[in-house]
């Protein structure tokens, strides 16, 4: 049983890490809010979003809420975004902002599955 959630785990990081930029880099996002940056926005939240996966994926858990934070600024109700610093909040030992981000991610009726999963997760460690 533990291997099915290792594999539901890395299929989900996969797909997160795949579909979710390419999603973002054409400008479709949860709630119809665009990824487009108003001219005041100073960083880039694709940009910031992209360098939060590769934090991520290196386990730099602080720098990828830190680039997370700066994605989920420009566009707060992205369930992708959620998702991905709710990941980011668990691999930094930050349960409570983890949970609130999670359950932003899910309430989204196209929420990531893998949203769900941490956030069941979360609720079992608690």
């Amino acid at each position: 049983m533990k291997s099915f959630w290792k594999l539901a785990v890395v299929a989900t990081a996969i797909a997160a890490a795949f579909v979710a930029p390419a999603a973002l880099a054409a400008g479709s996002s949860s709630g119809g809010t665009s990824m487009s940056p108003t001219p005041s926005d100073r960083e880039d939240p694709q940009a910031a979003y992209q360098a939060g996966v590769a934090a991520l994926n290196a386990q730099d858990y602080r720098e990828a809420v830190r680039q997370f934070r700066i994605a989920h600024r420009a566009v707060p109700d992205n369930s992708i975004i959620n998702f991905a610093l709710g990941r980011a909040y668990v691999g930094n030992n930050q349960d409570d902002q983890a949970r609130r981000a999670l359950e932003n991610a899910v309430e989204d009726a196209a929420a990531p599955a893998g949203a769900w999963l941490e956030l069941g997760r979360l609720h079992l460690r608690a």
